[in-house]
């Protein structure tokens, strides 16, 4: 079993506006590598015959943290503080909706989850202290590899099926936050504060979502892991 070949992952990079690099932190590589996947930075495009190429190559995406959605997304004016990066929205919005009429697998972290949302009709808290005043830290000022407060898992969810739990603690690095929730995705989830943490679908394979970055915990917290491995599990299963 050592030889055989091991999915392809593919990971949405992040994008530098300024000087248009793409890069890809480690903390997600390793998580896939650690989880039994191969990870593979995509390059974004807004060409769709290259896009479809990428969906050729992997065998499951997932669509990272990072710059705002853009609220024209869903139908709102940006407000100042919110930064959307226009080269990522074109990419990840041709992407997704390829990748969910595949039903490919999806993990979709932060930023990934409120596009995730968006791009089903759904909108965001494009400001968490503007519009959801909260004692609970939701943007960490320290490093965010450390947990700083608790959610409640929904039961029977497929967050709390892979994790085993109903209460885990996470690290949280977000200002915007899950409005409506669009078509087809259900909770999984919830801050204290009733924020939502996580989301998935339930008529796909393996669509889920979480608010949080596992992916800079997972060395350290088992059921961080465990959404990886159950991830790339999936991914595998397609082959």
């Amino acid at each position: 079993m050592e030889n055989a070949k091991k999915p392809v992952i593919g990971l949405t990079p992040l994008v530098d506006g300024g000087d248009f690099r793409t890069f890809m932190l480690p903390t997600y590589i390793s998580s896939v590598v650690d989880a039994g996947g191969l990870p593979v930075v995509l390059t974004p495009t807004a060409d769709e015959e290259y896009i479809d190429k990428m969906i050729e190559l992997c065998d499951g995406f997932i669509f990272t943290g990072g710059h705002d959605v853009s609220p024209e997304l869903y139908g709102e004016e940006k407000m100042e503080g919110v930064g959307p990066n226009p080269v990522r929205d074109k990419f990840e919005t041709l992407l997704l909706p390829k990748v969910l009429e595949k039903d490919m697998p999806v993990f979709a972290i932060c930023r990934g989850m409120q596009l995730l949302n968006v791009w089903l009709g759904g909108s965001l808290y494009q400001d968490i202290p503007t519009f959801c005043p909260s004692d609970l830290e939701h943007r960490m000022l320290e490093q965010s590899d450390k947990v700083i407060h608790e959610i409640d898992i929904v039961k029977d969810t497929p967050l709390a099926k892979i994790t085993g739990q109903t209460h885990i603690h996470i690290n949280s690095y977000h200002h915007q936050a899950i409005k409506k929730v669009g078509k087809g995705l259900e909770i999984a989830a919830y801050a204290t504060d009733g924020i939502i943490e996580s989301l998935y679908m339930p008529d796909k394979k393996f669509v889920l979502a979480v608010q949080w970055h596992p992916e800079r915990i997972s060395k350290n917290h088992e059921e961080e892991h465990r959404l990886f491995k159950e991830f790339v599990r999936v991914c595998n299963d397609g082959k």
